[in-house]
């Protein structure tokens, strides 16, 4: 939860930077691109991006937190049902009566499991 409240804060704070800062590099690169006719269009689009940017920053804080709920809460009632998220990779490693060590052999595992119905 907490993790999606931090990128949430985080896309809200980009949102609010991303906004101011057109307000000043809008009209310098519109005014470059097409003279001063260009630095009027910049202020229009950087009067609009005031606006949303924010607005936008405020969503996705909103998205993000709400995601990082339902994840803590999909975590929460998998614990209260008991129902774990990963189960073995494979078998027992076979132990011989040698007490060599070998190298993992799937079959040999099954035949040491034999009967049993763990797996």
């Amino acid at each position: 939860m907490s993790d999606g409240l931090l990128q949430g804060t985080e896309a809200l704070a980009r949102g609010f930077a991303y906004g101011f800062r057109g307000v000043v590099t809008k009209p310098v690169y519109s005014a470059r691109q097409n003279g001063f006719a260009g630095f009027f269009s910049g202020l229009g689009k950087a009067a609009v991006g005031v606006v949303v940017q924010p607005v936008s920053g405020a969503l996705d804080f909103v998205a993000l937190t709400v995601n990082g709920v339902g994840t803590s809460c999909t975590n929460c009632f998998e614990i209260f049902e008991h129902k774990p998220k990963f189960g073995p990779a494979r078998l027992p490693r076979a132990i011989c009566g040698d007490g060599i060590l070998r190298p993992y052999d799937e079959q040999t595992a099954y035949g040491q499991v034999g009967s049993f119905s763990l797996w």
